[in-house]
């Protein structure tokens, strides 16, 4: 480094006086070198980080799924006996979805419990919701979601 003020007698001295502007910086090398150890930090980091992206689109498609899953059954829970035993007799139901770039295929079946001799005016019913994100019946299709909830209908 060196200082750009000069004494009265034509010496670079610091010392007598303070200096007021040093040449100060980085060479190209320092640079360069910083350049390749940012590089292999990125290199490093770029599986972890392509592993967290596809991590976060699987929970995306799988948080779509529930919600999908959950109307289904919120829409289930207001037919009544009639309807649930329409249901039944064309159960399973499937159906394709196509929502946010992304098909999805709910599969509804329901089954009812047997009524109960004492009391007829209500059944219980059982319904199963399941998301599949490939049509449930590709070999080796597992759902993306499954839910399941009790109705009670008169």
């Amino acid at each position: 480094m060196m200082c750009k003020f000069s004494s009265e007698n034509g010496e670079n001295s610091c010392r007598s006086r303070p200096c007021i502007l040093w040449e100060a910086g980085f060479s190209y090398v320092e640079v360069l070198i910083a350049l390749v150890i940012l590089a292999l930090a990125f290199l490093v980091m770029l599986p972890g980080l392509q592993s967290l992206l596809a991590n976060q689109v699987k929970q995306e498609a799988r948080d779509y799924a529930r919600i999908l899953a959950g109307n289904v059954i919120e829409e289930t829970k207001t037919l009544d006996s009639d309807d649930l035993e329409l249901l039944q007799d064309s159960s399973p139901q499937t159906v394709r979805v196509e929502a946010e770039g992304r098909e999805y295929w709910i599969m509804r079946l329901v089954k009812t419990t047997p009524p109960d001799e004492e009391n007829l005016t209500g059944r219980l019913w059982h319904v199963d919701v399941l998301v599949y994100d490939v049509h449930p019946d590709t070999e080796g299709a597992s759902p993306v979601y499954h839910l399941e909830t009790l109705v009670f209908a008169y």
